[in-house]
């Protein structure tokens, strides 16, 4: 874990309270792994004193970037910040997305600014698994407030749309799409390899809010395919200290166990997560 005080190299508006930011730190940038997470606060802190946890998007040589959206004293003090401006960042934090080797198809759901981790996480998968077939399913609610769409265009990447007002794109919430592209991607490896082949051809992760997280789910585990959650959650110490991050995992023998979402997640195997 590296913590350092940091430059500024970009900041800007992507679309309603939307926004991306990026910072020059080569040693974060060398241990990023899509999933993984920092923590971070200007430097001269203004009406706030705890640090607050960004995933990470992208990572370019030595240039960090994440989104984020304007929600919170903190979030609306960075989206002031300009080129140059200095921060307070201590990372790369958490686990890690795994990049399943044996995936034709790869699935990354995101709710509004749950897209922030995919970004890297679909360079990294092209990287890894270039023969495969990745797509980002994105719900806003609606089609202004969508984002990153021509980011992953230039990644080479599926781009589908799902808006809630019927705006653009499919008119419905995001896991619906889901649904469609799961039952699709299973039916072409049906036809391939027989069922078993069908359930162990697509990967699917998610992040956004916490009904989206319990719906997907829900789905992988009716088709009985893999799925990592990027759990969103409150965090004030992002090492585990402060238990304020604690969630409802199951445990080997049934019952429940709770773990910090800084230290044990952000990422966990869908399977493992206990939905109220």
């Amino acid at each position: 874990m590296i913590q350092k005080r940091v430059p500024i190299v970009f900041n800007h508006h992507l679309a309603g309270a939307s926004h991306a930011l990026g910072f020059e730190c080569a040693e974060i940038a060398r241990e990023a792994k899509p999933g993984t997470f920092v923590m971070m606060r200007e430097a001269r802190p203004r009406g706030y004193l705890l640090s607050r946890p960004f995933s990470i998007g992208s990572v370019d040589d030595d240039t960090v970037g994440i989104y984020y959206d304007t929600v919170g004293t903190a979030t609306r003090a960075f989206a002031e910040l300009d080129q140059g401006d200095e921060l307070d960042v201590f990372g790369p934090l958490g686990t890690s997305f795994t990049l399943e080797t044996w995936a034709r198809v790869n699935i990354l759901v995101a709710g509004g600014i749950g897209i922030a981790p995919f970004p890297f996480l679909a360079v990294e998968l092209a990287k890894h698994r270039p023969q495969a077939r990745t797509v980002v399913l994105a719900g806003f609610r609606s089609a202004e407030l969508a984002v990153l769409e021509d980011l992953f265009g230039e990644i080479d990447v599926e781009y589908k749309l799902a808006t809630d007002d019927g705006s653009r794109g499919y008119h419905g919430v995001v896991t619906e799409l889901l649904e469609r592209e799961v039952g699709d991607a299973a039916a072409c490896a049906d036809e391939a390899g027989g069922f078993a082949q069908a359930t162990r051809s697509v990967a699917v992760y998610a992040c956004g809010p916490e009904p989206m997280l319990k719906r997907v789910a829900a789905i992988a585990a009716e088709r009985d395919v893999s799925c990592e959650l990027s759990l969103e959650q409150r965090m004030a110490c992002g090492v585990g200290a402060c238990l304020v991050c604690a969630c409802a995992t199951r445990a080997p023998d049934g019952g429940t166990e709770y773990k910090m979402v800084c230290k044990d997640g952000p990422i966990f195997n869908a399977r493992d997560v206990v939905f109220e």
